[in-house]
């Protein structure tokens, strides 16, 4: 206890002294006898190391072989496992496959087969919607070609504004304009166009 109070109440400045100044110069004095000793204890110590190092990886490779070998026992174990369940799922799925198949085609086999005779009520039904069809079909007329822009009475009409070809209308015939509305109709379908040709054309119009 004295030396421990004796420790504390040394000053730091001493402590620092005697670490860095006063224990290297007995070191140097001292180091003859000092030295042998410190080395033959060194080389018990790595010897001691060496040997619990060696003891220690003989006892971590004695224990990873062990669980290698629990490993790779359990899963033969599971793989033969495995194989079995599925072999006998493959017979099991084959024979309800069967069981299915015939218990399907049983019933069709029982059964007999009628004609499906078509009655003369459906065949009349039949024959006069074919006739109507084709009669609609014939009926329906098939929409005129629209005239060229050459065959129109109005020379140039396709590099014509809209304001110019309807300034040009009021001198054309109705057979004439028909025409242009055609075109116009077919290609560019400008609305003032078509106004003005049928404003024309209607009864009494300007």
């Amino acid at each position: 206890m004295a030396s421990d109070e004796s420790n504390e109440n040394e000053d730091p400045i001493d402590r620092i002294l005697d670490a860095f100044v006063y224990a290297p110069i007995g070191l140097l004095l001292d180091g003859k006898d000092l030295i042998p000793d410190l080395a033959r204890r060194g080389r018990a110590q790595a010897a001691n190391a060496r040997v619990l190092g060696t003891f220690a990886l003989s006892t971590a490779d004695s224990r990873v072989q062990t669980a290698v070998a629990d490993v790779e026992r359990q899963l033969g174990v599971l793989f033969s496992a495995l194989s079995g369940s599925t072999q006998g799922a493959g017979t099991g799925g084959g024979a309800e496959q069967s069981t299915k198949s015939t218990s399907t085609a049983s019933p069709e086999a029982g059964k007999p087969k009628t004609s499906r005779a078509k009655t003369p009520a459906k065949k009349a039904a039949k024959s006069v919607a074919k006739r109507s069809d084709g009669m609609s079909a014939k009926a329906k007329p098939s929409s005129p070609k629209p005239p060229s822009v050459g065959s129109l009475a109005i020379d140039g009409y396709d590099t014509l504004a809209a304001s110019q070809i309807v300034s040009r209308l009021e001198g054309l015939t109705p057979a004439e304009r028909k025409a242009v509305a055609r075109f116009e109709s077919a290609n560019r379908r400008r609305k003032t166009i078509l106004d003005k040709i049928g404003r024309l054309d209607a009864p009494g119009g300007v």
